[in-house]
């Protein structure tokens, strides 16, 4: 093993998997890749029942870029066909954890690398993970260390010294920024988020370095400090933004039908929230008495009092997805951050509506937990949203706060 200076998530060195003992399972919905390595040992192989199946549901990935997606597993009704009735793995069982590909043993782990610093993110689409981020009331931390890693594949890589763009150039020192503004518990998480917005076309509008980075977070900070930015975003959207939202979350849930997506957790709660704020009634009034019921009482209720969940999913995004770096425009990272936190949002205000008093703490884990094994593992919804967007010319900073709301 080699040793790197390794910046890791703070519950990274802690996860275990809990096998069958699961209430969801990773082995399902998602394309299964096998590396090279793994792929010539399964081959190798003696002749057994066991290398027959195996065998029979692996084939070669001709058009694969990497070694590490060399081979896939073929999915059998959306599910891998090595996973037992019992949950358990039929490879692992057999070969042991070692001999399992390389996608199965590090998942939910993911690897990016910043010059000589690699860093160990995890998916909040695995429930262990969302488990133990999501829900825990003390902010996410990061450390730094020299460890042995015994293998990796870096999905993205940055050098801040032969940089592409401002974005990745001072990559640390805005990444630092982001985070620690989101973690600013003195403002509610919209507000959060409206001023990010604001240093993010600050930066982008400085490409030419007319001012300093650091003086432009210096600057930042210190109005942040003296309660200039408390009520941002109430002060740049009006009541009409509802509207708006509402445009988007009927056409999120046009979206969502159209997909016919397989993921039972997500349907479950999506025809909860489909059911709180009648959205299959198609009338437009009585959706919006139920959005608008939902965000005033029970919705607000519940988030006034759990803000950190919220807080939490966006640190682990910005940390996972290397926010804001960009190959191209920024701001359009930025408003992605958007999109995905207001598609979250809608469904919270659905799930509140639908519960009402009986929302709590572990139904919000459930939503997030199955929205991100959707997200992330499967592109379409926000890119439809944001065609969605795109159409409408709902591309600007406004717009972003408009569809997010207050």
């Amino acid at each position: 093993m080699t040793r790197h200076k390794v910046l890791s998530i703070d519950f990274y060195d802690d996860f275990q998997c809990v096998g069958n003992k699961c209430e969801d399972h990773c082995c399902k919905d998602w394309s299964i890749t096998v590396d090279k390595k793994t792929y010539v040992k399964y081959q190798k192989l003696p002749v057994s029942e066991f290398k027959k199946k195996l065998s029979s549901h692996i084939n070669r990935n001709r058009k694969a870029k990497s070694d590490y997606a060399y081979g896939k597993i073929n999915l059998v009704e959306k599910e891998c066909p090595m996973l037992l009735q019992d949950r358990l793995c039929e490879v692992y069982l057999n070969l042991g954890p070692e001999n399992m590909c390389y996608t199965c043993r590090i998942y939910p782990r993911i690897f990016n690398k910043v010059d000589d610093t690699l860093e160990q993110s995890l998916t909040i689409s695995c429930i262990e993970v969302a488990r133990n981020l999501l829900l825990r009331e003390n902010p996410i931390e990061f450390n730094l260390d020299i460890k042995e890693v015994s293998e990796f594949n870096v999905v993205r890589n940055i050098s801040t010294k032969n940089f592409k763009n401002i974005s990745h150039r001072y990559f640390n020192e805005m990444r630092e920024f982001s985070i620690g503004l989101i973690q600013n518990r003195r403002l509610t998480i919209e507000n959060r988020l409206a001023i990010l917005g604001l240093f993010i076309k600050k930066v982008s509008e400085n490409s030419g370095l007319e001012e300093r980075i650091e003086d432009v977070i210096c600057n930042f900070n210190n109005l942040i400090e003296a309660g200039q930015y408390d009520k941002l975003i109430e002060s740049l959207i009006s009541e009409k933004s509802v509207d708006a939202q509402l445009e988007f979350l009927t056409q999120l849930n046009n979206i969502i039908l159209s997909k016919r997506i397989n993921n039972k957790r997500f349907i479950a709660n999506f025809e909860k929230v489909s059911e709180g704020l009648n959205l299959e009634s198609g009338d437009g009034n009585e959706i919006k008495a139920a959005f608008v019921d939902s965000l005033e009482k029970s919705y607000r209720d519940f988030i006034s009092k759990h803000q950190y969940i919220y807080e939490n999913y966006l640190v682990c995004y910005m940390f996972k997805t290397m926010f804001p770096s960009s190959e191209k425009n920024i701001m359009e990272i930025y408003l992605s951050l958007i999109v995905q936190f207001s598609i979250l949002k809608m469904n919270m205000i659905g799930l509140c509506q639908y519960y009402k008093e009986e929302m709590d703490t572990d139904k919000t884990l459930n939503l997030i937990q199955s929205y991100a094994s959707v997200t992330e593992h499967d592109e379409f919804l926000a890119s439809k949203l944001q065609e969605f967007l795109k159409d409408k010319e709902y591309t600007s900073l406004a717009h972003g706060f408009t569809i997010m709301g207050k």
